[in-house]
């Protein structure tokens, strides 16, 4: 999509620069279970400030945010970790409520158990707690690739020491 085609609200938070990681955080009735998936004025609106990559040649890259997961910092805010990916990277960074980045990312080409799932041959989707505060799961969604009846790839994760809370 073009920035002109974007909504005016998209390219404000854009500013002017190339495309941000952009996180809109509804806060929901508790009988509702449906967002309308548009801009909506009542949304926060969080600007990722996503790592520098590692290699100048690299510059071009940027990730895509697929999902993330709420967590309590130690300081008792309140603070996401999103998986990042991109055509060469697949890592896991932590954010404070506001966006911006906690720590360096975590590789996850760095990870055994995915190292044995083939990371770049999954589309990694998916993220949610299995034990919350120290392991995640990790979800991918191979779509039409996955042959009929075959289940997701699922992996589990154990966060560093410094990121368990």
């Amino acid at each position: 999509m073009a920035e002109d085609e974007l909504p005016v609200t998209v390219r404000e938070v854009l500013g002017g620069s190339g495309p941000s990681a952009v996180v809109f955080v509804h806060t929901l009735a508790p009988d509702t279970n449906a967002v309308e998936t548009k801009y909506d004025e009542s949304a926060d609106t969080i600007v990722l400030q996503l790592p520098v990559l590692p290699h100048a040649e690299s510059a071009n890259t940027t990730f895509r945010v697929p999902d993330l997961v709420w967590y309590q910092h130690r300081d008792e805010s309140m603070g996401f970790i999103a998986l990042l990916n991109s055509f060469d990277y697949l890592w896991l960074q932590r954010f404070s409520g506001t966006g911006e980045a906690v720590g360096g990312a975590l590789d996850l080409e760095d990870v055994a158990s995915l190292r044995e799932a083939k990371v770049h041959d999954l589309n990694w989707e998916g993220l949610t707690w299995h034990e919350e505060g120290r392991r995640l799961m990790l979800i991918d969604d191979t779509g039409q690739k996955r042959k009929k009846g075959e289940a997701p790839v699922i992996v589990i994760i154990d966060l560093p020491d410094s990121w368990r809370h």
